[in-house]
């Protein structure tokens, strides 16, 4: 065997050493979306997330349309029970028996009441409609919760839209200012509600603005203010009949009831004739 080293091929050999550490470094520094495995990979992953998003996102919104359909189930009961309270109530005739009726529909609509607020909570507020805020606020106020009913109430305001929308909702937010004795900052509500609405030609718009006087009428008379009472009563009926036209059974029903409360207010403030005197009996 020779000892004799073969130079031409260890240079070969070196040539091959310095090749495959240029390849190597060139992988090292080689981008990650030159990769194909890494671009595999980071493609699975997106996907995966992108999915698990979508997912979440569906099951969030089966969930609030569940809520909604719930609270919707909720309101449309309470609305039956205050429908039917003065029907039931007014049936009995025991005085005893007709407050446990009351107390019963009062107790059970407290509790749909309860559940009602929580459902709402369960859903972003943007995701509650103004008419949903509108009856929740409303049940609460006629079933005498006027803080929470308050506070939906102006929720509904914040987010009507359109001069009908907004008369409504400042109108909701007056009769809860009485009803908590602040008439003064309810009157404000009630001069705002028949603004939106004052110089429109839509006739259920213009619709409003007797209503509107007719209900500010009622909260007046709570408070016992029967001489402001009886002024927008009469705009009320002054509405009614130039609306008689356009909405006959409506302004009609309208008509009626502001004159009942005219007549009545007019009836009150009438004196009440001195009876004459009974003659002195005769003694013998």
């Amino acid at each position: 065997m020779s000892d004799q080293i073969d130079h031409g091929a260890l240079d070969d050999l070196r040539s091959e050493v310095v090749e495959l550490r240029g390849r190597i470094e060139a992988i090292r520094r080689k981008p990650w979306y030159r990769e194909g495995g890494v671009i595999i990979a980071a493609l699975a992953l997106f996907v995966s997330v992108f999915a698990l998003v979508l997912k979440e996102r569906q099951v969030g919104q089966e969930s609030e349309q569940r809520v909604r359909e719930d609270l919707r189930s909720v309101l449309s009961e309470v609305q039956a029970l205050r429908s039917e309270f003065h029907v039931k109530v007014d049936a009995v005739a025991d005085p005893s028996k007709r407050e446990r009726v009351a107390s019963a529909i009062n107790g059970r609509a407290f509790v749909l009441l309860e559940k009602a607020t929580a459902l709402v909570d369960e859903v972003p507020e943007s995701e509650i409609t103004t008419a949903e805020y509108s009856a929740l606020g409303n049940l609460l106020l006629d079933f005498g919760r006027f803080d929470d009913a308050h506070r939906y109430l102006k929720e509904a305001a914040e987010q009507a839209v359109g001069p009908l929308e907004h008369a409504g909702t400042r109108k909701d937010v007056a009769r809860v200012l009485y009803a908590k004795g602040s008439p003064e900052k309810g009157r404000e509500e009630f001069a705002a509600a028949i603004n939106f609405v004052a110089d429109s030609t839509d006739p259920l718009s213009r619709f409003q603005v007797p209503f509107i006087h007719e209900v500010w009428g009622e909260m007046e008379l709570l408070t016992g203010g029967k001489q402001l009472a009886a002024q927008h009563f009469v705009k009320a009926k002054e509405g009614y009949h130039a609306l008689e036209p356009v909405y006959a059974e409506q302004a009609r029903a309208g008509l009626e009831r502001v004159t009942t409360r005219l007549r009545k207010l007019e009836s009150d403030a009438k004196p009440v004739p001195a009876q004459p005197e009974a003659p002195a009996a005769s003694g013998y």
